[in-house]
Formats: C-alpha cells, structure tokens, sequence
C-alpha cells in the first residue's frame, strides 16, 4: 500500500476518535469507553512483539502496525475522503475544546477514582499469585488520593489528599496517617528520599480537621534522585487495620525552562496568535500546551499545542487559536488563556528515527534519564483584548498535507 494511503489510514484513526467526541451526548458513555479502549487494545497490538498474521516484516516494526491498521479498518473511498476532510477541518495543533473532553479540560490536577482498599498480606498473595481478584473479600473502605497538580518543578511543594470512605455509605472514616515517604524512580532503584509532612489538623497546608488528610513534600535536592516518576508511599490505620498505598508523581527538581508570565497578541490571518515568553535554561524539543476559554461564559473554546525545538534564551512560543472554531463556538468577547504547561522532551531520538527504534529499541535507551523534564508553570492566567467575531476567519483549515491525503481519494 503507498505511504501516503498508509498516512490517509492512520488520519482515518484518528479522525474516528473525534467522531467520538463529536457525538459524546447522542450516545452512552460507556459505550464510548468501551469502543476507545477497544481502538487502544487494537493499536496497542503492534507493540507486543508479532502481531497475529503472517509477515516478514521485522516484529513491531511501524510497518508492522500500519498493516495492521489496514485490516482492522477497511472503509470505502469516500469515507476515507470524508474522515479525511473532517480530520483537517482545524490545524493539527489548533483544536475545538469541549467540556466533555476530561482529560484536556483539567490537564493539571492529580485525578483518581475511588479504589477498593486491600490489606498488604492480600496484596502480596495477589502479587505471587496465590490469590485471583475474584476471590478477595468484598472490601469494606475505598481509599482516594488526590491533588492539585500531578507534577512539580523546582522547588515546587506536591500536595496529596488522602481520605477513606465506607463502601455501603460514602461517609469518610478516620484514617490515622504514621508515615509518608517518597520513593525514587525505578531506574534509580525506588530508593526513599526525605520524608513528607502530613496532618488533618487544619495546619497549613491542610485547611480543616475533615478527615482528609493533606501530604506535603518539597525535593530537598537538586539531583537525579529527585528526577522521574516518584512514588509516594503511605502507612496509615482505619479501625486498627494496617494498610500501605502509593501514588506516583512526576517530579523535576532541576526545571529546563520557566514561564515567564509575559505574554504577546495578534490577529494573523484570521486567527489568534499569543506569543508565550519562555526563559528556556536547556535547548531542545519542547512540548508546549494551552487551553482558551471565553470569559464571561466560561465555554472552552481551543486546545493548542507547539511542538520543536527551542534555543537556550528568552523565547517567544506563537500558539495560534484558529479563527474558524470561534464561529462554530458563535463567541467573541475576552478570551482567556489557562492551564498553560510543558516539557522538555528527552527521548534521545527523533520522529524521523521512529521505525528504526521499532525494529531496535535500544535505539531509545532511557535506563539512565526520565523521558522528559517539566517547564515550571506560570503564576497566572492571561487575559486578551476584546475581539469581535468578524474578526476571525470562518474559512476551514487547508494545507499541502490535507491536499497530499486527498489526492489518494478523488471525488467519484
């Protein structure tokens, strides 16, 4: 099959998962879970050594996966044609937000659901498998871990919550913290790192005696310790029973670049611009995102990223807010800019190498470093000038890629 039906292939894909949710309200939710952990199973395919068909191709290559993708959907020309043009109706970078879309509308915080709270002696039976899911008692208590952010820079603090809830009321019930430590990442060998504060006590950072109890930890070093996905590790009591839960975080001690809080405006073409002043300390490819909201409605209105590389130095990041989704929106006004974050990526190779490291992946050997670093987040949102919606252009996105995709698929 050419490349470029294999790319049309893999935009059908990804155009199906906007379908989903563009019709999020006409359908149950769990059918749509149901359907985007069926897609992810499907992909997920081709990173599991060879896939369940004959071929010579090198196993979990990308062309392995493409194949794959091939016999899983196998549409008409006119719908590929259709899924197509929906897909590229806005910038690959420039998107429609909608409240329904969780993940993108609170990207910050630390989101858990409620979990059935397990004994350690039944866990470890678990683990060694003398024990199947199936035959635990019904758990009396739920634990739930929260916070406000799911990551920290610099000398950030992280904050956890910690509360336990009886199954059959959803009543929370004293939970006795003894002791809360950070562990280091895997690859650092999950080593324990300087304790935690805790207390339900209504002492700062904790806001009242509620029984939710607030977890506070600060790096205490600048070095690779301190660097990964940690995990904070938690021993505590309900009704004289002893149990130990984790929660992972992601922890950069040692911040790549800072936000500065300067920011920059300007129509081009049809759409907003805003220019984000970046001091970038490390030079090297950065994901930068950002979410638009109308002011006086509170309605999302974009979700736009900036994907590249950044020289060391003060920078200006354009992000564009494409001028087609405030017409679709039917919002002008005072737009504000939220939730603005970033990393520095560390993977040791680039896009263009990514079917190499399929076929070798020690190509990608990050035994030593976390995959990424975090920008350290911005102290305030941003708000813009008052636009009117004439001034933003109704016209749908075209570009030489959405050409190039169509062109495989004629109009009969």
């Amino acid at each position: 099959m050419p490349r470029r039906n294999l790319l049309a292939l893999a935009i059908f894909l990804l155009a199906v998962v906007l379908v989903f949710w563009v019709v999020y309200e006409a359908e149950d939710e769990a059918e749509i879970q149901r359907r985007s952990r069926e897609l992810e199973q499907q992909l997920a395919a081709g990173r599991r050594g060879r896939l369940p068909w004959e071929s010579r191709l090198p196993a979990g290559s990308i062309s392995d996966l493409m194949q794959q993708i091939a016999r899983i959907a196998e549409p008409t020309p006119e719908a590929m044609r259709a899924h197509i043009e929906m897909y590229y109706m806005y910038p690959p970078n420039s998107r429609p937000l909608e409240r329904k879309m969780l993940d993108l509308m609170d990207p910050i915080s630390l989101q858990n659901e409620r979990l059935p709270l397990v004994s350690p002696a039944d866990k470890e039976k678990l683990r060694k498998g003398l024990l199947r899911p199936s035959d635990l008692e019904p758990a009396e208590h739920d634990i739930h871990f929260w916070g406000p952010k799911h990551s920290i820079a610099g000398n950030e603090t992280f904050i956890l919550y910690l509360e336990v809830l009886e199954r059959s009321t959803g009543q929370r019930v004293p939970a006795v913290v003894q002791s809360a430590i950070v562990l280091s990442d895997f690859k650092t060998g999950n080593r324990p790192l300087n304790a935690a504060r805790f207390n339900d006590r209504g002492e700062a950072p904790d806001e009242a005696p509620d029984l939710v109890t607030t977890i506070a930890w600060q790096p205490e070093q600048n070095s690779r310790l301190y660097w990964g996905e940690l995990t904070m590790q938690v021993t505590f009591t309900v009704a004289g029973k002893k149990y130990i839960e984790n929660q992972v975080f992601f922890s950069t001690p040692f911040y790549p670049a800072e936000f500065t809080d300067r920011f920059n405006e300007y129509l081009k073409d049809g759409s907003l611009y805003i220019e984000v002043e970046v001091n970038v300390r490390q030079a090297g490819h950065y994901i930068i995102e950002a979410n638009l909201f109308h002011k006086y409605s509170e309605e999302p209105m974009h979700w736009v990223y900036f994907n590249g590389e950044l020289p060391r130095g003060v920078q200006r990041v354009p992000l564009q807010f494409f001028g087609r989704i405030f017409h679709e929106k039917n919002r002008e006004g005072v737009f504000v800019l939220k939730h603005l974050r970033g990393y520095r990526n560390n993977i040791n190779f680039s896009l263009s190498q990514l079917e190499q490291v399929a076929i070798n992946p020690s190509l990608a050997d990050t035994t030593r470093d976390p995959d990424r670093s975090s920008i350290a987040g911005p102290k305030r949102d941003y708000e813009t000038q008052f636009y009117t919606l004439d001034q933003f252009s109704d016209e749908f996105f075209n570009s030489a890629d959405k050409e190039a995709a169509l062109a495989d698929f004629p109009n009969p």
